[in-house]
């Protein structure tokens, strides 16, 4: 794609370029949302497993904007939601759109190597947004320190 569009499609810039990844995590096993409590960090859980109506939640969605450590951003939408294709169990939304707002001069060696840091970074939000058991559950390797959150297991 990049190699055709550098040769052929006359492209002079570059704006908003990203990558988007919508993770539905499925564990018909959760019959509530405060199931999740093991499987996502506890600082996103908040309020789904903490304060005085963590057991009347029944969905929770959240926007966060982050601003990455190389000027690009990530917007992350999370939560559990009841999933009817999961037999009405609790599955859980990780959706993760990583990108650079900027303008920049078009050029493929530049467009790749950004595209290669921003799937990078959206696997290392993916990793730090679980705890170290759950990716391990899911099969991911675990490291001993995540960047995302800079703890040890």
């Amino acid at each position: 794609g990049l190699a055709w569009l550098a040769e052929h499609g006359e492209v002079q810039m570059r704006t908003r370029i990203g990558l988007r990844y919508v993770n539905r995590l499925v564990d018909e096993a959760c019959t509530t949302p405060q199931d999740w409590k093991g499987r996502v960090q506890e600082w996103l859980l908040g309020p789904v497993i903490a304060g005085p109506w963590a057991d009347r939640v029944e969905q929770a969605h959240q926007q966060l904007h982050l601003r990455n450590d190389d000027a690009t951003s990530t917007v992350l939408r999370h939560g559990p939601f009841r999933d009817a294709a999961a037999r009405n169990s609790f599955s859980y939304l990780l959706d993760l759109d990583v990108f650079d707002a900027s303008t920049e001069p078009f050029s493929h060696d530049a467009t790749f190597e950004l595209l290669t840091q921003l799937n990078r970074t959206a696997a290392t939000l993916f990793r730090g947004a679980l705890t170290h058991e759950y990716l391990d559950h899911l099969g991911f390797t675990v490291e001993a320190t995540t960047e995302a959150t800079g703890e040890t297991p």
